[in-house]
């Protein structure tokens, strides 16, 4: 049933895709490509649907709907032997990593799951940070997923929204790597890739660690792919980009320096017929619904941002976001490891300025973070010396120069990431994108023995996708499988037997809330959940059907 339904998904999302890669060639990379241009249209079609509806069955189902219009109305692309192989890999890939697997803990049970629930039973309420502060920078990715939970999927739909983008993303670069190995074409496309499948297969291969942060590190992956691909081929198109941009912005908003990249394929021509394209008008509307909803929801444009926060409005509470911002960035550079007697003389404002977060940072992440990338960077470099071996020491400037400004430009995410929040997660893709481009220039730069690349390649992008399969077939054979919902991913709940969570219902002017038991989590329930309870202080207004949540204090 899983197998049947991971395809199904595949099916239906990419359709959706026609609006911004309605592309005629047919192959892997144009379809894997496809599938995450569909799962970016289907969730900012329902955050739009949001304002006016709750995403329930009659908002899934007419979403099905036009899915299978479109395929019988392009049935040229999606009726085809290639198709027909992309989906039975697509979903090989999603069956094997979602089987059996844990929900990313403890944040889904906090916020994403419930976020879920709310977007199936109701429209958007205004101030629900009010309720949970995590309810205010969710990723889009929960929009996918609501969407999923409709008369076919039903609740299981809701796990498939990071899967299919991180595997999306893999078949993507591995349809490229065949291509340049099958030509023998090793430039600097294929040395990216080639170096960010390496990472991908050594730390990001488990269902459980994705949450909302690994979806957008590989959109990030992706899309510094495609501009590599738009300068090789010289292609002014800039708008798909930075769609895939917002995407990505939306999905992880410490991401936002992503915006810088696509400088590299800007110029005035370029910027003139992006304004002009109807595409651009659209993605003006999805950007400012994205932003109107953080208003909405948060009383900020951009939330914990405060500068972006508007006192004058009545679910705004500037207090508790500038407490929220202050204590997110806090914790990302040490705080929390830091001497109780030290945290009470210290003011968490003074501990976040001016690096004096450093010291207390590189006692715990910073060894974090070596110790991740050591065994990457160590592999890297050996690849690097063994290919330099008996190599041309011809430096070749021309093919280097146009890649290095694209280095520049992908420092300034890495910087930005490390001055502001600089705990592994948050950033790691911005810092293996910088080495991947780094290497990749590197080896360019010299005339390589072309049948030393191919044959080394091929054993090491064969060896890291057997250990990323291996990792995930011995985690099913090791893992209990008697628990309810079996074989999906454990969402109901964070114990074993993944029994349904039974949340304690409030009331408040007539409006149904819960929170978890003590010690328990509010998971995934058509309802409104709050980890946290209802504050002494929250209020509720009923206003032309919406629910407002404002605090009187």
């Amino acid at each position: 049933m899983l197998l049947m339904l991971s395809l199904l998904i595949v099916v239906l999302t990419i359709p959706f895709s026609i609006i911004l890669a309605n592309e005629d060639t047919q192959n892997l990379y144009v379809y894997s490509k496809q599938l995450i241009f569909g799962v970016l249209i289907i969730s900012s079609i329902v955050l739009i649907i949001n304002f006016l509806f709750p995403i329930n069955y009659y908002i899934t189902t007419s979403l099905i709907i036009i899915s299978i219009l479109i395929i019988l109305r392009y049935k040229e692309k999606f009726i085809s032997p290639v198709f027909l192989k992309f989906i039975i890999i697509q979903s090989l890939f999603l069956t094997l990593i979602l089987s059996e697997s844990n929900v990313y803990r403890p944040d889904a049970g906090l916020y994403h799951l419930p976020y879920i629930g709310i977007l199936n039973s109701e429209k958007i309420i205004l101030g629900l940070s009010n309720l949970h502060f995590r309810y205010a920078h969710t990723s889009i990715l929960q929009y996918f997923s609501a969407a999923s939970n409709n008369i076919i999927f039903g609740d299981n739909g809701i796990v498939f929204a990071q899967a299919l983008i991180s595997v999306g993303v893999i078949i993507n670069f591995l349809s490229l790597i065949n291509r340049f190995l099958k030509k023998k074409e090793f430039g600097f496309h294929f040395y990216f890739i080639f170096f960010v499948l390496i990472f991908i297969f050594y730390k990001m291969n488990r269902y459980s660690e994705y949450g909302n942060d690994a979806p957008a590190h590989f959109l990030y992956f992706f899309l510094i792919s495609e501009l590599i691909n738009i300068i090789k081929k010289k292609n002014k198109k800039l708008i798909n980009n930075l769609f895939l941009t917002l995407f990505i912005i939306q999905n992880k908003i410490l991401l936002i320096p992503v915006f810088f990249l696509n400088i590299v394929n800007v110029n005035l021509s370029n910027i003139k017929n992006t304004i002009k394209s109807k595409k651009f008008l659209l993605l003006n509307f999805i950007f400012i619904s994205w932003i109107v909803k953080n208003l909405l929801t948060s009383g900020c444009l951009i939330y914990p941002a405060i500068f972006t926060c508007s006192d004058s409005i009545l679910w705004s509470d500037l207090k508790k976001t500038l407490e929220v911002s202050r204590y997110s960035e806090g914790w990302s550079k040490g705080w929390s490891d830091l001497e109780q007697f030290e945290r009470d003389n210290l003011e968490i404002k003074e501990f976040i300025s001016d690096f004096n977060w450093f010291d207390a940072w590189s006692k715990k992440h910073l060894k974090i973070i070596i110790k991740i990338m050591s065994p990457y960077i160590i592999l890297s470099i050996f690849i690097i010396c063994f290919y330099f071996f008996k190599s041309r020491k011809k430096l070749k400037i021309i093919e280097i120069r146009k890649y290095l400004y694209l280095l520049s430009l992908s420092f300034i995410p890495l910087l930005i990431w490390f001055i502001n929040a600089p705990l592994f997660r948050y950033g790691y893709s911005t810092l293996i994108t910088f080495l991947s481009i780094l290497f990749s220039i590197i080896l360019v730069s010299r005339e390589l023995d072309i049948n030393k690349v191919y044959k080394t390649s091929v054993v090491i992008i064969i060896f890291g996708l057997t250990v990323f399969v291996s990792k995930n077939i011995l985690r099913i054979f090791s893992s209990d499988n008697n628990y309810y919902n079996y074989p999906w991913p454990k969402f109901y709940s964070m114990d074993k037997k993944n029994n349904k969570s039974s949340n304690i219902e409030i009331k408040l002017n007539g409006v149904k809330f819960y929170k978890p038991k003590e010690g328990k989590y509010c998971m995934y329930s058509k309802s409104i959940c709050g980890n946290y309870g209802l504050s002494k202080d929250l209020k509720i207004l009923k206003k032309n059907s919406y629910l407002v949540l404002y605090l009187d204090n």
